[in-house]
């Protein structure tokens, strides 16, 4: 099969893919710009996390290949950790700041067709992972299947008026995210950029709501739910990592396991991912802890 990237270039890309790419997005803008949804501890466990997720990673699929894609601030912080490349092309971001999935489409849409992303919170603990994350005979591979996000969805369609077409009635967990269909992914970012576009004109009103309800984030549906849409109506074949949310707790046996939502923030859990990053990197421990200390 021919595959065209982005420069008119033909690429082969085998199923499976031949060699795990993985790759991690994190930009601090949101971070220093929502603090109505970011705090000081709150900012610093996705460095912890995602220092923890590169040195896993590394550890245990040592022929893994992992990008990271951020800003300067995001690299000062991370530096010295195992990424095979470090892109700052996330200084370029230029989003409102409520759209918190925007680093993710960037990075996604820099990288090669097939490669996975992964968040910063989803930890490889075993070389199993390997196995999960291996197409197989599909073309998308995500973590589970989840309802759709009625709240955001319900917020959502004064401004879009076919938000109920775009969106349909249920969704993917992008934690795990590969796609590895060139026509998909295209038509994927597309689409995230013009519904990007539509919020930033709205700016104002997005503003108004996630500061009143802290907890939406609407392009978090957009990322789960318009990816579920596009899969069923091209019927492209999905693979996903467990059924459910609930299954995501049997995932740690299979070598994945996803900190998510508040999971991420508990002390114990904090306290285990610090654990690791300074038993695995030290000099990098020191360092983040000094920053968490003076902030970013």
């Amino acid at each position: 099969m021919n595959i065209y990237n982005s420069t008119g270039d033909i690429t082969i890309i085998t199923t499976p893919i031949e060699k795990l790419k993985l790759f991690h997005s994190l930009s601090t803008k949101p971070m220093q710009q929502a603090p109505y949804r970011f705090n000081n501890q709150k900012t610093f466990n996705q460095f912890w996390y995602t220092a923890w997720s590169i040195l896993s990673a590394k550890e245990n699929i040592p022929g893994c290949q992992f990008n990271l894609h951020t800003d300067d601030t995001g690299a000062r912080l991370l530096e010295g950790l195992p990424y095979d490349n470090i892109y700052t092309d996330l200084n370029e971001l230029d989003t409102h700041l409520n759209l918190f999935a925007s680093a993710k489409f960037k990075a996604l849409e820099a990288e090669e067709l097939g490669a996975i992303h992964i968040d910063g919170d989803v930890i490889l603990t075993n070389p199993l992972a390997i196995e999960m994350l291996n197409y197989e005979m599909n073309e998308v591979i995500v973590q589970n299947a989840e309802p759709i996000y009625q709240r955001e969805l319900s917020l959502i369609k004064p401004l879009i008026h076919d938000a109920d077409r775009l969106f349909g009635k249920s969704s993917f967990c992008c934690g795990v995210i590969g796609i590895a269909n060139q026509e998909l992914k295209d038509k994927y970012i597309a689409d995230y950029w013009r519904y990007a576009a539509i919020l930033k004109r709205n700016g104002h009103i997005v503003d108004t709501i996630m500061k009143c309800n802290p907890r939406v984030i609407f392009d978090l549906l957009f990322e789960q739910a318009r990816l579920y849409t596009l899969c069923v109506e091209g019927k492209y074949p999905v693979k996903r990592l467990c059924k459910n949310v609930s299954g995501i707790y049997e995932l740690r046996h299979s070598g994945v396991s996803h900190y998510i939502g508040s999971l991420k923030h508990k002390e114990e859990n904090v306290a285990r991912c610090k654990a690791a990053v300074k038993e695995m990197a030290p000099e990098i421990y020191t360092r983040l802890a000094v920053a968490e200390m003076e902030g970013i």
